[in-house]
Protein backbone atom coordinates (compact mmCIF):
# COMPACT_ATOMS: atom_id res chain seq x y z
CA UNK A 1 0.00 0.00 0.00
CA UNK A 2 0.67 4.05 -0.54
CA UNK A 3 1.11 5.05 3.25
CA UNK A 4 0.07 8.79 2.81
CA UNK A 5 0.04 11.32 5.71
CA UNK A 6 -2.50 13.65 5.24
CA UNK A 7 -0.51 16.37 7.83
CA UNK A 8 2.06 16.83 5.43
CA UNK A 9 0.44 15.97 2.09
CA UNK A 10 2.84 13.54 0.73
CA UNK A 11 3.56 9.91 0.50
CA UNK A 12 5.88 8.65 2.89
CA UNK A 13 6.28 4.96 2.48
CA UNK A 14 6.70 3.38 -1.03
CA UNK A 15 7.20 -0.64 -0.59
CA UNK A 16 9.42 -2.80 -2.28
CA UNK A 17 9.61 -6.07 0.17
CA UNK A 18 7.26 -7.51 2.46
CA UNK A 19 7.20 -10.16 5.06
CA UNK A 20 4.48 -11.16 7.85
CA UNK A 21 5.20 -11.78 11.48
CA UNK A 22 4.31 -15.42 12.38
CA UNK A 23 1.37 -14.44 14.29
CA UNK A 24 0.65 -12.41 11.96
CA UNK A 25 0.41 -9.07 13.96
CA UNK A 26 2.86 -7.22 11.87
CA UNK A 27 3.96 -6.80 8.24
CA UNK A 28 7.55 -5.40 7.81
CA UNK A 29 7.77 -3.40 4.77
CA UNK A 30 11.39 -2.38 2.73
CA UNK A 31 10.99 0.99 1.05
CA UNK A 32 13.54 1.24 -1.41
CA UNK A 33 12.71 3.91 -3.22
CA UNK A 34 10.68 6.24 -0.38
CA UNK A 35 10.07 9.99 0.22
CA UNK A 36 10.55 9.07 3.95
CA UNK A 37 13.09 10.93 6.03
CA UNK A 38 15.19 7.80 7.14
CA UNK A 39 18.10 7.89 4.64
CA UNK A 40 19.20 5.55 1.90
CA UNK A 41 16.08 3.10 2.79
CA UNK A 42 13.84 2.19 5.88
CA UNK A 43 11.80 -1.06 6.71
CA UNK A 44 8.08 0.35 7.91
CA UNK A 45 5.94 -2.16 10.67
CA UNK A 46 2.71 -2.22 10.00
CA UNK A 47 0.00 -3.13 12.89
CA UNK A 48 -2.59 -5.86 10.96
CA UNK A 49 -5.29 -4.66 13.15
CA UNK A 50 -5.51 -1.40 12.65
CA UNK A 51 -3.51 -1.35 9.54
CA UNK A 52 -1.65 1.37 10.29
CA UNK A 53 2.21 2.22 10.30
CA UNK A 54 3.54 1.86 13.87
CA UNK A 55 7.11 2.40 13.56
CA UNK A 56 9.78 2.73 10.86
CA UNK A 57 13.26 1.58 11.33
CA UNK A 58 16.35 3.26 9.33
CA UNK A 59 18.69 -0.12 7.52
CA UNK A 60 20.80 -0.07 5.09
CA UNK A 61 20.93 1.44 0.83
CA UNK A 62 18.58 -0.18 -1.08
CA UNK A 63 16.62 -2.95 1.13
CA UNK A 64 15.47 -5.87 -1.14
CA UNK A 65 14.36 -9.00 0.68
CA UNK A 66 12.74 -9.42 3.84
CA UNK A 67 12.73 -12.40 6.35
CA UNK A 68 11.75 -12.69 9.96
CA UNK A 69 12.51 -16.01 12.14
CA UNK A 70 10.13 -18.16 13.57
CA UNK A 71 10.10 -16.72 17.16
CA UNK A 72 8.96 -13.27 15.15
CA UNK A 73 12.25 -11.81 16.91
CA UNK A 74 14.13 -10.92 14.14
CA UNK A 75 13.86 -9.51 10.88
CA UNK A 76 16.81 -9.80 8.30
CA UNK A 77 16.76 -7.33 5.52
CA UNK A 78 18.69 -7.31 2.70
CA UNK A 79 20.15 -3.99 1.17
CA UNK A 80 20.60 -4.12 -2.56
CA UNK A 81 23.45 -0.88 -2.87
CA UNK A 82 26.57 -0.59 -0.93
CA UNK A 83 27.32 1.39 2.12
CA UNK A 84 29.65 4.49 2.09
CA UNK A 85 32.67 1.98 2.23
CA UNK A 86 31.27 0.46 -0.81
CA UNK A 87 30.55 -2.88 1.05
CA UNK A 88 26.97 -4.40 1.02
CA UNK A 89 25.13 -4.74 4.09
CA UNK A 90 22.01 -7.20 5.63
CA UNK A 91 20.08 -5.37 8.32
CA UNK A 92 19.03 -6.92 11.20
CA UNK A 93 15.85 -5.85 13.27
CA UNK A 94 15.48 -6.55 16.72
CA UNK A 95 11.48 -6.40 17.27
CA UNK A 96 12.08 -6.62 21.21
CA UNK A 97 14.23 -3.72 21.68
CA UNK A 98 13.82 -2.10 18.04
CA UNK A 99 17.34 -1.91 17.62
CA UNK A 100 19.25 -2.15 13.99
CA UNK A 101 22.50 -3.54 13.54
CA UNK A 102 24.30 -3.64 10.11
CA UNK A 103 26.11 -6.78 9.15
CA UNK A 104 28.86 -6.79 6.54
CA UNK A 105 28.61 -8.59 3.73
CA UNK A 106 31.99 -9.58 2.29
CA UNK A 107 32.93 -9.78 -1.27
CA UNK A 108 36.17 -10.09 -2.87
CA UNK A 109 36.74 -6.44 -5.03
CA UNK A 110 33.16 -5.05 -5.49
CA UNK A 111 29.57 -4.79 -3.51
CA UNK A 112 27.88 -8.39 -3.28
CA UNK A 113 24.58 -6.53 -4.28
CA UNK A 114 22.13 -8.91 -1.96
CA UNK A 115 18.87 -9.64 -2.48
CA UNK A 116 17.31 -12.57 -1.50
CA UNK A 117 17.10 -13.94 1.81
CA UNK A 118 15.71 -16.95 4.18
CA UNK A 119 15.60 -18.10 7.43
CA UNK A 120 16.36 -21.80 8.13
CA UNK A 121 12.69 -23.40 9.93
CA UNK A 122 14.84 -23.57 13.71
CA UNK A 123 15.59 -19.68 13.14
CA UNK A 124 19.22 -20.14 13.90
CA UNK A 125 20.52 -19.52 10.13
CA UNK A 126 19.78 -16.66 7.56
CA UNK A 127 20.82 -17.81 3.73
CA UNK A 128 21.28 -14.79 2.00
CA UNK A 129 21.93 -14.74 -2.28
CA UNK A 130 23.81 -11.86 -4.04
CA UNK A 131 24.94 -10.76 -6.99
CA UNK A 132 28.26 -12.71 -7.08
CA UNK A 133 26.65 -15.79 -6.94
CA UNK A 134 27.44 -16.25 -3.77
CA UNK A 135 25.43 -18.00 -0.71
CA UNK A 136 26.46 -16.44 3.27
CA UNK A 137 25.36 -18.28 5.82
CA UNK A 138 24.34 -15.66 8.60
CA UNK A 139 24.41 -17.21 12.72
CA UNK A 140 20.91 -15.03 14.37
CA UNK A 141 22.67 -15.86 17.54
CA UNK A 142 26.18 -13.52 16.53
CA UNK A 143 24.67 -11.81 13.56
CA UNK A 144 27.85 -12.89 11.70
CA UNK A 145 28.79 -14.26 8.46
CA UNK A 146 29.37 -18.27 10.29
CA UNK A 147 30.01 -19.58 6.24
CA UNK A 148 30.24 -18.81 2.42
CA UNK A 149 29.34 -20.50 -0.61
CA UNK A 150 30.35 -19.51 -4.43
CA UNK A 151 28.39 -21.32 -6.69
CA UNK A 152 30.30 -22.26 -9.96
CA UNK A 153 28.14 -20.26 -12.60
CA UNK A 154 30.32 -16.93 -13.23
CA UNK A 155 29.16 -13.70 -11.73
CA UNK A 156 25.65 -14.81 -11.75
CA UNK A 157 23.02 -13.19 -9.30
CA UNK A 158 20.92 -15.12 -7.00
CA UNK A 159 17.64 -14.26 -6.68
CA UNK A 160 14.94 -16.50 -4.93
CA UNK A 161 15.94 -18.13 -1.98
CA UNK A 162 14.29 -20.69 0.03
CA UNK A 163 15.30 -23.72 2.57
CA UNK A 164 13.32 -27.34 2.74
CA UNK A 165 11.22 -27.38 6.10
CA UNK A 166 13.33 -30.35 7.54
CA UNK A 167 16.47 -27.53 7.44
CA UNK A 168 18.72 -29.88 5.08
CA UNK A 169 18.74 -27.88 1.98
CA UNK A 170 18.96 -24.31 0.59
CA UNK A 171 17.75 -23.59 -2.87
CA UNK A 172 18.67 -20.65 -4.75
CA UNK A 173 17.43 -19.21 -8.17
CA UNK A 174 20.74 -18.61 -10.45
CA UNK A 175 19.52 -15.74 -12.58
CA UNK A 176 20.89 -13.34 -15.79
CA UNK A 177 23.57 -10.38 -15.39
CA UNK A 178 23.03 -7.78 -18.18
CA UNK A 179 27.27 -6.60 -19.31
CA UNK A 180 27.12 -2.76 -19.15
CA UNK A 181 28.83 -3.09 -22.67
CA UNK A 182 26.28 -4.10 -25.64
CA UNK A 183 29.34 -5.94 -27.20
CA UNK A 184 29.27 -8.72 -24.44
CA UNK A 185 26.14 -11.05 -24.19
CA UNK A 186 23.91 -11.30 -21.63
CA UNK A 187 25.04 -14.22 -19.31
CA UNK A 188 22.51 -16.87 -18.31
CA UNK A 189 22.20 -20.09 -16.22
CA UNK A 190 18.52 -20.32 -16.18
CA UNK A 191 19.05 -22.90 -13.10
CA UNK A 192 18.47 -23.73 -9.24
CA UNK A 193 21.37 -24.69 -6.84
CA UNK A 194 20.25 -27.43 -4.62
CA UNK A 195 22.88 -27.01 -1.65
CA UNK A 196 23.20 -28.96 1.20
CA UNK A 197 23.76 -27.55 4.66
CA UNK A 198 26.45 -29.73 6.58
CA UNK A 199 25.90 -30.29 10.19
CA UNK A 200 28.67 -27.91 11.19
CA UNK A 201 26.75 -25.29 9.26
CA UNK A 202 28.75 -24.79 6.25
CA UNK A 203 27.50 -25.65 2.33
CA UNK A 204 27.61 -27.88 -0.31
CA UNK A 205 26.21 -27.76 -3.97
CA UNK A 206 24.53 -30.81 -4.44
CA UNK A 207 23.68 -30.25 -8.11
CA UNK A 208 22.68 -27.39 -10.51
CA UNK A 209 19.53 -28.50 -12.21
CA UNK A 210 18.74 -26.58 -15.22
CA UNK A 211 14.98 -24.84 -15.53
CA UNK A 212 12.95 -22.13 -17.52
CA UNK A 213 14.31 -18.52 -19.05
CA UNK A 214 14.73 -16.50 -16.87
CA UNK A 215 13.92 -17.71 -13.57
CA UNK A 216 12.66 -15.56 -10.51
CA UNK A 217 10.86 -17.31 -7.56
CA UNK A 218 11.45 -20.75 -6.16
CA UNK A 219 9.34 -22.60 -3.09
CA UNK A 220 10.03 -26.02 -1.99
CA UNK A 221 7.14 -28.25 -1.18
CA UNK A 222 6.01 -28.69 2.51
CA UNK A 223 7.28 -32.26 2.44
CA UNK A 224 9.91 -31.57 0.40
CA UNK A 225 9.87 -33.85 -2.40
CA UNK A 226 9.42 -30.75 -5.43
CA UNK A 227 10.56 -27.76 -6.04
CA UNK A 228 8.68 -24.88 -8.48
CA UNK A 229 10.59 -22.18 -9.92
CA UNK A 230 8.54 -19.40 -11.58
CA UNK A 231 10.16 -18.61 -14.90
CA UNK A 232 9.58 -15.24 -16.22
CA UNK A 233 10.28 -15.96 -19.90
CA UNK A 234 7.92 -18.33 -21.08
CA UNK A 235 7.58 -21.02 -23.88
CA UNK A 236 5.82 -19.95 -26.81
CA UNK A 237 2.03 -21.87 -27.81
CA UNK A 238 1.57 -22.98 -31.07
CA UNK A 239 -0.56 -19.24 -31.92
CA UNK A 240 2.96 -17.37 -30.77
CA UNK A 241 2.29 -16.35 -27.22
CA UNK A 242 5.14 -16.77 -25.21
CA UNK A 243 3.17 -18.09 -21.81
CA UNK A 244 4.95 -18.17 -18.40
CA UNK A 245 5.66 -21.64 -17.28
CA UNK A 246 6.98 -22.94 -13.50
CA UNK A 247 9.46 -25.88 -13.60
CA UNK A 248 8.71 -28.88 -11.56
CA UNK A 249 11.77 -30.71 -10.19
CA UNK A 250 12.24 -34.05 -8.53
CA UNK A 251 14.57 -33.44 -5.28
CA UNK A 252 15.29 -36.95 -5.23
CA UNK A 253 16.04 -37.20 -8.84
CA UNK A 254 17.18 -33.72 -8.65
CA UNK A 255 15.57 -33.18 -12.46
CA UNK A 256 12.86 -31.80 -13.86
CA UNK A 257 9.88 -33.55 -14.42
CA UNK A 258 7.32 -31.29 -15.74
CA UNK A 259 6.66 -27.83 -17.13
CA UNK A 260 3.25 -25.90 -16.57
CA UNK A 261 1.79 -23.24 -18.66
CA UNK A 262 0.68 -20.47 -16.36
CA UNK A 263 -1.20 -17.38 -17.19
CA UNK A 264 -3.88 -16.34 -20.41
CA UNK A 265 -2.40 -18.87 -23.31
CA UNK A 266 -3.62 -15.76 -25.51
CA UNK A 267 -1.19 -13.02 -24.08
CA UNK A 268 2.31 -13.13 -22.97
CA UNK A 269 2.16 -14.22 -19.13
CA UNK A 270 5.74 -14.60 -17.38
CA UNK A 271 5.70 -15.80 -13.90
CA UNK A 272 7.78 -13.96 -11.30
CA UNK A 273 6.91 -16.44 -8.24
CA UNK A 274 5.51 -18.80 -6.47
CA UNK A 275 3.95 -20.22 -3.25
CA UNK A 276 2.71 -23.32 -1.62
CA UNK A 277 -0.12 -23.30 0.66
CA UNK A 278 0.90 -24.66 4.23
CA UNK A 279 -0.68 -28.05 3.42
CA UNK A 280 1.15 -28.13 -0.02
CA UNK A 281 -2.30 -28.78 -1.35
CA UNK A 282 -2.40 -25.93 -3.59
CA UNK A 283 0.28 -23.58 -5.37
CA UNK A 284 0.23 -20.36 -6.65
CA UNK A 285 1.73 -18.51 -9.16
CA UNK A 286 1.67 -14.74 -10.51
CA UNK A 287 1.59 -14.22 -14.00
CA UNK A 288 3.21 -10.90 -14.93
CA UNK A 289 2.41 -10.45 -18.21
CA UNK A 290 -1.48 -11.72 -17.88
CA UNK A 291 -2.22 -9.93 -14.69
CA UNK A 292 -3.20 -12.92 -13.28
CA UNK A 293 -2.37 -15.84 -10.63
CA UNK A 294 -2.65 -19.22 -11.42
CA UNK A 295 -3.69 -22.05 -9.09
CA UNK A 296 -2.05 -25.07 -9.18
CA UNK A 297 -2.40 -28.91 -7.70
CA UNK A 298 0.84 -30.26 -7.02
CA UNK A 299 -0.25 -33.66 -7.30
CA UNK A 300 -1.12 -33.11 -10.75
CA UNK A 301 1.18 -30.56 -11.59
CA UNK A 302 -2.08 -28.84 -13.42
CA UNK A 303 -3.70 -25.57 -13.11
CA UNK A 304 -6.75 -25.75 -11.65
CA UNK A 305 -7.74 -21.53 -11.86
CA UNK A 306 -6.67 -18.73 -12.94
CA UNK A 307 -7.70 -15.40 -10.74
CA UNK A 308 -7.17 -12.10 -12.68
CA UNK A 309 -5.45 -9.22 -10.72
CA UNK A 310 -4.45 -6.17 -11.27
CA UNK A 311 -1.48 -4.84 -13.75
CA UNK A 312 1.80 -6.57 -13.50
CA UNK A 313 1.83 -8.75 -10.54
CA UNK A 314 5.46 -9.78 -9.05
CA UNK A 315 5.83 -11.81 -6.40
CA UNK A 316 9.35 -12.70 -4.33
CA UNK A 317 9.70 -14.62 -1.43
CA UNK A 318 7.28 -16.77 0.78
CA UNK A 319 3.80 -14.97 0.13
CA UNK A 320 1.74 -17.64 1.46
CA UNK A 321 1.93 -18.07 5.18
CA UNK A 322 -0.85 -18.72 7.82
CA UNK A 323 -2.18 -15.72 9.97
CA UNK A 324 -2.92 -16.42 13.53
CA UNK A 325 -5.23 -13.74 15.41
CA UNK A 326 -3.03 -13.74 18.43
CA UNK A 327 -5.63 -14.66 20.88
CA UNK A 328 -4.78 -16.83 24.31
CA UNK A 329 -4.47 -20.98 23.26
CA UNK A 330 -3.30 -19.65 19.55
CA UNK A 331 -5.94 -20.47 17.92
CA UNK A 332 -6.32 -19.66 14.20
CA UNK A 333 -9.64 -17.70 13.50
CA UNK A 334 -8.75 -16.32 10.33
CA UNK A 335 -7.37 -18.36 7.18
CA UNK A 336 -4.74 -18.66 5.73
CA UNK A 337 -3.07 -15.44 3.84
CA UNK A 338 -2.38 -15.57 -0.03
CA UNK A 339 0.74 -12.70 0.06
CA UNK A 340 2.99 -12.43 2.97
CA UNK A 341 6.21 -11.63 1.06
CA UNK A 342 4.04 -11.47 -2.56
CA UNK A 343 4.43 -8.70 -5.09
CA UNK A 344 0.97 -8.36 -6.43
CA UNK A 345 -0.45 -5.45 -6.94
CA UNK A 346 -4.57 -6.26 -6.36
CA UNK A 347 -5.86 -8.29 -3.97
CA UNK A 348 -9.13 -10.59 -5.12
CA UNK A 349 -10.71 -11.51 -1.81
CA UNK A 350 -13.29 -14.44 -1.72
CA UNK A 351 -16.06 -11.93 -1.12
CA UNK A 352 -15.89 -10.84 -4.30
CA UNK A 353 -14.45 -7.30 -3.37
CA UNK A 354 -10.98 -6.55 -4.99
CA UNK A 355 -8.60 -3.95 -3.53
CA UNK A 356 -5.67 -1.97 -5.18
CA UNK A 357 -2.65 -1.79 -3.52
CA UNK A 358 1.08 -0.47 -4.15
CA UNK A 359 2.85 -2.76 -1.81
CA UNK A 360 2.19 -4.65 1.24
CA UNK A 361 -1.67 -4.64 1.79
CA UNK A 362 -3.56 -5.96 4.56
CA UNK A 363 -7.28 -6.32 4.59
CA UNK A 364 -10.16 -7.91 7.30
CA UNK A 365 -12.54 -10.45 7.05
CA UNK A 366 -12.12 -13.58 5.51
CA UNK A 367 -10.47 -14.01 2.20
CA UNK A 368 -7.51 -14.14 0.91
CA UNK A 369 -5.11 -11.13 0.46
CA UNK A 370 -2.23 -10.87 -2.56
CA UNK A 371 0.34 -7.75 -2.18
CA UNK A 372 2.71 -6.30 -3.84
CA UNK A 373 5.76 -5.41 -3.41
CA UNK A 374 7.38 -3.93 -6.36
Amino acid sequence: MSVLNTAAGKVTAAPYGVAVSPDGSRVYVTNQFSNLDCGPGCVSAIDTATEMVIATFTVGNGPAGVAITPDGGQVSVTNQFSNDNNVSTVSIINTRTNEVKEIDIPAPGCPSTPRGVAVSPDGLKVYVGDGLGTVSVMNTASNTVDARLTLNIGNIPIKGVTVSQDGRYVYVVNGSLIQSSQTVPVQMTNSVSKIGINPDGTLTLIATIPVGDSPLGVAVSPDGGKIYVANTKGKETPNGVAVGTVSVIDTTTETVTATIAVGNNSSPSGSSGVAFSTDGSKSYAANTLSNSVSEIDPATNTVTATIPVGNSPVAFGVFIQPRFAGTPGGKLSRPERLGAGAAIRRSQCRDGSARLSKGASTAKGNHDVLRRIG
